[in-house]
């Protein structure tokens, strides 16, 4: 073999990364196909990356060995090295996009359903090499989104939970009982102040959903009467352990007839009890 050739061979295997020294050629061919099939499989990948794209004359190196292989990517040294430039690229910005890509379907999944055709479509044309960037947008859209919805959900725990406190505040009983047990019952009933959560940035807004989600926010808004009636509950028991829990019926009333229809049941149900202590009307 000449000596430009084995030059081309060792600048090529040079541009993959592979140091080969001189007169060693030959024992890095085989080494040398392989890293330039892995420098195009990093270029591309499954969906949304863009398809692998073919090596030139890759079945060739395949079925050469020895001199003929050699000769093979000597000729081809000049047309690959470029290409080799742009796969590493490529590989380079994929990775980068699909921190991004990842980003942005966590969010999709944690509520943001709006940028749920977006994602798709990035998905399906593979275009998540794209130029310009597709993803920033859609992930600023979908952080925005979530950032509402949480903003909104948050809010309507909030207004639940000053609702409670202040069912808390006018109960005789509840006054009546220490900081201490107060704080117990609190935390016994899930009723303790909860902080906003932190959403700076697109992976916060992940952290805090993934660690409380949307419908646990909303879960926990519809949850608080009946905690604070368990609360309630609670510091009369505290105050008078003989308190009695009836469950009081629950109906439409229409007319005062309806009205003293269900005051007398609910008469009729409590008034045997309280020969036995204070009785606690519950839902």
């Amino acid at each position: 073999m000449s000596a430009s050739e084995r030059i081309a061979v060792r600048s090529l295997s040079q541009a993959l990364g592979l140091t080969v020294p001189s007169g060693q050629e030959n024992d890095h061919l085989l080494t040398l196909v392989e890293r330039l099939e892995r420098a195009a499989e990093g270029a591309g990948g499954p969906h949304p990356a863009p398809a692998v794209p073919e090596v030139p004359r890759m079945s060739e190196f395949r079925s050469s060995t020895g001199n003929d292989l050699l000769a093979e990517l000597a000729a081809r040294a000049e047309e690959l090295k470029p290409l080799i430039t742009q796969w590493q690229a490529a590989k380079t910005e994929k990775e980068f996009r699909l921190r991004d890509w990842n980003l942005a379907t966590r969010l999709v999944s944690l509520g943001a359903a709006g940028q749920r055709e977006g994602l798709d479509a990035i998905r399906t044309a593979r275009n998540l090499l794209a130029e310009p960037n597709p993803l920033p947008a859609l992930l600023s859209a979908a952080a925005e989104d979530l950032r509402n919805q949480t903003n909104t959900a948050h809010a309507a725990w909030k207004q639940a939970w000053h609702a409670g406190e202040a069912r808390l505040k006018a109960d005789p009983a509840w006054e009546k009982m220490s900081p201490e047990k107060k704080h117990q019952l609190r935390v016994e009933h899930a009723l303790r102040l909860q902080e906003m959560p932190d959403l700076s940035t697109p992976e916060k807004i992940a952290e805090s959903l993934s660690a409380r989600g949307l419908s646990q926010w909303r879960d926990m808004a519809f949850a608080v009467p009946a905690r604070v009636d368990a609360a309630l509950r609670d510091a009369a028991l505290e105050l008078e352990p003989k308190t009695q829990t009836v469950a009081v019926p629950r109906r439409v009333i229409r007319s005062e007839a309806d009205l003293d229809a269900w005051l007398g049941e609910i008469r009729s149900t409590v008034a045997p009890l309280l020969a036995d202590g204070p009785v606690w009307p519950s839902a």
